[in-house]
């Protein structure tokens, strides 16, 4: 059993998604999961992940897809990790994240569950000075990273395909995502976004759980008053 991530464009009409489905099911594919990553002007996009019997399959499902009008394949890669619900995926992330117990575990795990969300082929916080907090994947050099950070903030900049850069606007961090086999989209940018502020949610209840354990009493009145 393989399980992929086809993303497709689409009409946006009542039963196109349907046809494409229907000829994903012509040859024993499963489709476990559908998300709309994108839709603007008549045209949709969208993330339908496939379990397929066969690897030999793909290329049949790809020419029976194609036959449906009005549809064009961006991508399709292999993920066996991909959620059959995004939603569910989105609300495991968000209990990780305030499961952390410390900044370091909080850095780390915002990391993991930003690339863990998209798919990402590397993540990586950097700090104010354009050092890096945490990564995964292969990072770019830290010097490649603080010029981008400058240009996206700036206006512009260049280097891979569509990285992402986001603020994280407590501890003052920026979370940096490249993913090279396809753009992320506006869902999945959202959905990214909703991740940061919760870690800047967490962090600020890290410091003041810090603040209550150094200043009992202090924190207490705080409290009262």
């Amino acid at each position: 059993m393989s399980r992929l991530v086809l993303r497709i464009w689409l009409p946006d009409r009542p039963g196109a998604l349907g046809a494409v489905a229907s000829r994903v099911g012509a040859i024993r594919g499963d489709v476990v999961g559908i998300e709309v990553v994108e839709r603007d002007g008549g045209v949709a996009v969208d993330d339908l992940v496939v379990d397929l019997p066969s690897d030999d399959l793909i290329e049949p499902m790809l020419a029976e897809v194609r036959q449906v009008d009005g549809v064009r394949i961006e991508d399709i890669h292999p993920d066996s990790s991909a959620p059959a619900d995004p939603t569910r995926a989105a609300f495991e992330s968000a209990c990780a994240l305030m499961k952390a117990e410390d900044l370091e575990e909080l850095a780390r795990l915002t990391v993991d569950q930003a690339g863990r969300l998209v798919g990402a082929d590397w993540v990586c916080l950097l700090d104010q000075a354009g050092q890096v907090v945490a990564g995964s994947g292969t990072v770019p050099h830290a010097s490649w990273l603080g010029a981008f950070r400058d240009g996206v903030k700036g206006g512009g900049a260049d280097g891979p395909p569509d990285p992402v850069c986001l603020e994280v606007t407590g501890p003052e961090w920026d979370l940096v995502i490249g993913r090279q086999s396809r753009a992320l989209r506006g869902r999945e940018r959202d959905r990214v976004l909703g991740l940061a502020g919760l870690s800047s949610a967490r962090w600020i209840e890290l410091g003041r759980r810090q603040a209550r354990r150094m200043h009992p009493s202090g924190a207490s009145k705080a409290q009262t008053a």
